[in-house]
């Protein structure tokens, strides 16, 4: 299992900011620590109030000049999307929250196991004229 950890880490040795539809670096780079034994496990770009600002420009950007807010369907595609990449690499996840936070292995894994059935939640949510979703007998 460490193998692995070390290897997802390794993977992603840069965490960047995805402003956009482009990864942005920062003028700042900060060393991320395993709590456990105080060692580098990767950098990430610490950003600066105008890198904030840009993420929040993009945003409303994309929210009020494409069809997201209005298209209920596309919302809910892109939320069982982002659920079946957090099924694909559930493994890789739980390594990678164990490491970076210092969770205990059981722990990571009950965090990560809840978001897929919750992200499915909110797309059956989007898909509803009334804000219920239920599931048939």
């Amino acid at each position: 299992m460490q193998a692995r950890a070390e290897a997802v880490m390794t993977e992603l040795c840069h965490a960047l900011h995805w402003i956009d539809g482009e990864w942005v670096d920062g003028d700042v780079v900060e060393t991320s620590i395993n709590p456990a034994t105080y060692e580098p496990i990767g950098t990430y770009a610490d950003a600066a109030v105008a890198t904030a600002r840009a993420a929040i420009a993009a945003a409303r950007r994309a929210f009020e000049t494409t069809a997201w807010p209005r298209d209920q369907h596309l919302r809910a595609k892109v939320l069982d999307q982002l659920a079946a990449a957090f099924e694909r690499h559930t493994a890789a996840l739980i390594d990678i929250l164990s490491t970076e936070n210092g969770k205990v292995r059981g722990e990571a894994t009950f965090e990560i196991s809840m978001v897929p059935s919750k992200l499915r939640y909110y797309a059956a949510l989007a898909r509803t004229e009334h804000g219920r979703a239920a599931e048939p007998r």
